[in-house]
C-alpha cells in the first residue's frame, strides 16, 4: 500500500515517521519505489493502447485469425513482461523482509481475534482454568508466559471473568483471559511475551466481526478483543457527541492509557492509536478502552510467578 500510493492518508504520516526513525529501511523503501516507477514507465503505456482486435472479436463473436508471426511476437512480449514483474516482485519480497514486515503489522491482533473467535464459540470449553481460583489462574498464566499477569476485575464494567487458557505463540506461550457481560457477550484479553517493535493500533478483519485494540513493545504484546454491537455504537456516539465531536473524549482516553500507575516502570505501555469508524462518530479504540477498562492490566516483563501447571 505504501509503494502503490494506496495507503490511507491518516496512516501515511505514521509510516513516514517510522521510515525517518529507520534510515536503512527508508533507503530500501526509496529503492523499491524507484523499481515500481521504472516498471510503470516501461509497461504503463500498454493500458493506453487500443483493445486488440482478437479480444473485440471474442466479445462480438467475430474472432479473426491473427497472423502467426504477430501472435508469436505478442506471446514472447507477454512472457517477458511476466518474467520481469515476477523477478522484481521476488526481489521486493526477499529483500530484508520490508514488505513482509509492513504486511505483518497486525499479526498480534490477528492471532488474538483468531483465539477469541475459536474459543468463545464453544461455551462449554472456552477456558482451561476457571476463575473460581483467581490466584491460581493468575500465577499459572504468569508462569507459562513469563510475564506477571493480574486479571482485571471488570465487575463494575458489567463483565464477569470466566477464566483463561494458554495458547501457543511463535516464541513461547500466550495467555487468553475471557470475560462475558450479562447478556453473554464475550471479550478477551490476549497477552504474549513476544514483541519485536513498538506498535499500537486497532484491527477489524471483517465487517461486523470482532475488533482488536492492541499495543506491543519489544518484550510483550497485548490485545483486547470484542464485538461492538449496535447499541454500544449508539452509546459511544452519544458519549463522543457530548464531548465536542469526540476529540476531547479521545484525548482523555489516550491520556488515561498513558497514566498507568499500576504498571511497573520497567514496562512501557503505549497509548492507543486513533482510528475513526466510517461514520466518523467516535473512535472505536478509545470507546473500547473506556468500555473494557484496559487501564488495569498489570504486566511486568521482569518477573514470573512459579507455580505448577494443571
Amino acid at each position: 500500500m505504501a509503494l502503490d500510493g494506496e495507503m490511507p492518508a491518516e496512516e501515511r504520516g505514521d509510516f513516514e515517521a517510522w521510515l525517518e526513525a529507520n534510515p536503512e529501511m527508508k533507503a530500501k523503501s526509496a529503492l523499491f519505489a524507484d523499481d515500481m516507477r521504472l516498471l510503470r514507465e516501461t509497461f504503463g503505456g500498454i493500458l493506453d493502447e487500443p483493445v486488440p482486435e482478437r479480444l473485440t472479436g471474442l466479445l462480438t463473436g467475430r474472432q479473426a485469425r491473427p497472423a502467426a508471426g504477430l501472435t508469436r511476437r505478442r506471446t514472447v512480449a507477454a512472457v517477458a513482461a511476466i518474467f520481469v514483474a515476477g523477478a522484481v516482485g521476488g526481489y521486493l519480497t526477499a529483500s530484508s523482509g520490508l514488505l513482509m514486515d509492513l504486511q505483518g503489522e497486525d499479526v498480534l491482533a490477528e492471532n488474538a481475534i483468531a483465539a477469541h473467535v475459536t474459543y468463545t464459540a464453544d461455551q462449554a470449553r472456552t477456558v482451561e482454568v476457571s476463575a473460581s481460583d483467581r490466584t491460581y489462574l493468575e500465577s499459572w498464566l504468569s508462569k507459562r508466559t513469563g510475564l506477571r499477569l493480574v486479571a482485571p476485575d471488570l465487575t463494575a464494567e458489567g463483565f464477569e471473568l470466566l477464566g483463561g487458557r494458554v495458547l501457543p505463540a511463535r516464541q513461547g506461550s500466550a495467555a487468553l483471559l475471557v470475560y462475558k457481560d450479562q447478556g453473554g457477550t464475550p471479550i478477551s484479553v490476549y497477552v504474549t511475551a513476544e514483541g519485536e517493535a513498538i506498535r499500537t493500533g486497532t484491527y477489524t478483519p471483517a465487517v461486523g466481526g470482532p475488533t482488536a485494540i492492541y499495543w506491543q513493545d519489544r518484550n510483550f504484546g497485548c490485545a483486547i478483543v470484542g464485538s461492538l454491537p449496535g447499541e454500544h455504537e449508539k452509546v459511544g456516539g452519544h458519549q463522543a457527541a457530548s464531548l465536542s465531536g469526540s476529540s476531547d473524549f479521545c484525548r482523555a482516553s489516550h491520556q488515561r492509557l498513558k497514566s498507568l500507575s499500576s504498571v511497573p516502570s520497567s514496562t512501557r505501555v503505549r497509548s492507543c492509536m486513533r482510528r475513526w469508524t466510517p461514520r466518523g462518530v467516535h473512535c472505536i479504540c478509545c470507546f473500547l478502552a473506556k468500555r473494557f477498562a484496559i487501564t488495569w492490566l498489570t504486566v511486568d516483563s521482569t518477573k514470573a510467578v512459579e507455580t505448577t501447571s494443571p
